[in-house]
């Protein structure tokens, strides 16, 4: 997947340190989600589409399997109202979580959830990306069945 200039840093706000909080308490949240043209690679036969990108902040890995409830109800209606042409998402995560440990807890998230796991077989790439305050990417990882 082709991104778009600047994809991996746009965050839709930026707290400082890369967290979210309410007064000193830490908190998880969903920062923008956004739908993107994404170009064919040069020479390649695959079709270019649409990327659904869901910017995180997560402050509080403890509490990151709750949080994903909401992330993937948020990705269910969003790929659904969204353009038929999309075959693409990246969520991207500031916070203290690496992009393999959210794949992993991603993928527990959808287990029992046919209707998220439908349209995750749909897309031809989902990928979490992990970046720091700085917007320096530190990690990606795939959220497609291994």
């Amino acid at each position: 997947m082709h991104l778009p200039d600047g994809a991996a840093t746009q965050r839709g706000g930026s707290p400082a340190a890369g967290h979210a909080s309410l007064g000193d308490v830490a908190t998880n949240q969903i920062r923008g989600v956004t739908f993107r043209p994404v170009a064919p690679e040069p020479g390649d036969d695959a079709e270019g589409g649409h990327a659904l990108f869901l910017a995180l902040d997560v402050a509080d890995p403890s509490r990151l399997l709750g949080f994903l409830e909401e992330v993937v109800t948020r990705f269910k209606v969003e790929w659904t109202s969204g353009p038929p042409d999309a075959r693409f998402m990246l969520i991207t995560l500031v916070g203290d979580v690496s992009a393999a440990d959210f794949a992993q807890v991603w993928r527990a998230a959808i287990a029992n959830d046919a209707p998220a796991r439908a349209l995750l077989g749909t897309l031809r790439q989902a990928d979490a990306m992990h970046s720091d305050a700085h917007g320096r990417v530190t990690g990606q990882a795939s959220l497609l069945a291994s």
